[in-house]
């Protein structure tokens, strides 16, 4: 654990692991002038010691499996079990192709050993660094904070199931995913409705090159086109574009935010949508 990352989240949890209680130790370590979160360092690191590990170990005994007769390989992998369950289809890359080969055998070989029921005791009973605790008791906390929402208008089949798609999203953390989602609402429902006013608001009909050639106007060309469609008006603009914004910001830089501030975007569209639809 060597690197370290300012934290901006203002929930006060760790913005890698939404974990409270290492955010919580750190603060009352009072080591740092300013909060800060210890990041893990990369699992293909871990594995890479491992596998050292059973080269050497394996010679001397076969026939075991390396993680029951060394400690130490016991120690790293329990290590890469906690991070995979925290990152559950996390990517793992090596250039080396042999290595690659190496830490695929190994981990498939730590896969087949791990017992499901003491993984599932260790979740439990407060282990990986209290990872059921931290997501039970935030989910908790996120699903406290939201109630029915009523909608002025009737919300076809496809607008209900992503809509709600979002909020489960943003209810399990997933900030990101329900960023996108909200933002993919939007644009769905901009471009139908710019196309009962005038296809030339959402396609790009006059540009010479031919029927085949049409392109789609981008979210940001939408959203402006909304307004000299008499559809949204400048303080609607504005919050759209703010909606794209974010998303841009979260898909192409990794800017992460607030459950609050993702949760006012769901709540924005839904007003947007709103607007749209009357």
């Amino acid at each position: 654990m060597v690197l370290y990352q300012d934290v901006t989240d203002n929930e006060g949890v760790c913005p890698k692991c939404r974990s409270l209680e290492l955010l919580k130790t750190i603060k009352e370590s009072k080591i740092f002038e300013e909060c800060r979160v210890v990041i893990e360092r990369p699992v293909e690191e871990i594995i890479k010691d491992l596998i050292n590990i059973y080269k050497e170990y394996k010679s001397k005994a076969p026939s075991e499996p390396i993680f029951r007769y060394s400690y130490e390989a016991k120690e790293y992998a329990l290590e890469i079990v906690e991070h995979i369950v925290w990152h559950p289809g996390t990517l793992i890359y090596f250039e080396d192709s042999h290595l690659m080969e190496e830490a695929k055998n190994i981990i498939t070989e730590l896969w087949e050993t791990t017992d499901y029921n003491d993984l599932s005791d260790e979740m439990f009973s407060g282990g990986f660094s209290g990872l059921m605790v931290n997501i039970i008791c935030e989910y908790i906390e996120r699903a406290k904070k939201i109630k029915p929402i009523f909608i002025t208008v009737e919300p076809t089949d496809e607008i209900r199931t992503y809509f709600q798609e979002a909020m489960d999203a943003w209810c399990y953390g997933l900030y990101t995913a329900a960023l996108i989602l909200s933002c993919s609402i939007l644009e769905s429902i901009l471009k139908q409705q710019l196309l009962r006013k005038d296809p030339k608001f959402v396609y790009d009909i006059d540009n010479g090159k031919g029927f085949q050639n049409i392109k789609e106007k981008d979210l940001k060309m939408l959203i402006d086109n909304a307004k000299q469609a008499g559809l949204l008006d400048d303080i609607e603009i504005k919050e759209a574009q703010k909606i794209r914004e974010s998303r841009n910001a979260a898909v192409h830089k990794l800017r992460q935010y607030t459950s609050e501030k993702i949760y006012q975007a769901i709540i924005t569209t839904k007003e947007l949508i709103e607007k749209l639809l009357t």
